[in-house]
């Protein structure tokens, strides 16, 4: 399993609450994915939803990071204060957020 592969098998889980928001991941070595958190359950696709130009929140990581972050092995906060990830876009995207455990 490559670690794009790892990514999405791990987003899927994270990313079973709506938040009313696309949101997209972007590995540092590796393809964008894009949550579609507007609907139940969310969609996590490597294809931009079609009725939306602009995700409303956007993180920027490497694929570990982003990884363990999805996957409650790193917390949100700790990757953002250590620089591991940047998160950018509407922030009230953030406090509606609700991540699965993923392990």
């Amino acid at each position: 399993m490559s670690n794009n592969d790892a990514l999405l098998q791990v987003a899927r889980q994270a990313f079973s609450v709506p938040c009313k928001a696309v949101i997209k991941l972007i590995p540092e070595n590796g393809a964008p994915l894009f949550v579609d958190a507007r609907q139940t359950p969310p969609t996590i696709s490597h294809d931009a939803p079609s009725d939306q130009h602009e995700p409303n929140c956007t993180w920027h990581g490497s694929t570990e990071t982003l990884t363990r972050t999805l996957s409650s092995k790193r917390a949100i906060e700790n990757s953002i204060i250590n620089g591991r990830l940047v998160i950018s876009g509407d922030m009230s995207v953030m406090a509606r957020l609700q991540l699965a455990d993923s392990i």
